[in-house]
């Protein structure tokens, strides 16, 4: 999950949050140039380039909100995946390896495997 997260999960989030913000300030007629807004895509933690602080309160909101939805998202597919992997790898066996796995007996003493 760290590795999807890091690798563009963030990123993606934070772009989201930077276009729901240009949408929203568009909708409600603020005034915000087109450059501060070009830097927000380049850098969403850049609120400096915002005019205001109730603008900058605004986009950091959005910007956080779309970056915690897309965690979220991210954090239950990879629990499902750990789920279905550790049920698949699981599946069939029992405590002395018999079954389709067949691994946990290489993983214990000899002395056990006959239990």
């Amino acid at each position: 999950m760290a590795y999807e997260w890091h690798l563009h999960g963030k990123e993606l989030a934070e772009r989201k949050g930077v276009a729901l913000f240009e949408h929203e300030i568009v909708e409600r007629g603020m005034e915000v140039s087109y450059d501060a807004v070009s830097r927000l895509y380049e850098d969403p933690s850049a609120l400096d380039v915002l005019p205001d602080e109730r603008t900058r309160l605004l986009a950091r909101s959005i910007i956080q909100q779309a970056v915690d939805e897309r965690y979220v998202v991210i954090y239950r597919e990879a629990t499902a995946t750990a789920k279905e992997l550790a049920h698949t790898g699981l599946k069939g066996a029992d405590y002395r390896g018999n079954g389709s796995s067949g691994s946990l007996t290489t993983l214990m003493p000899s002395r056990y495997a006959t239990l």
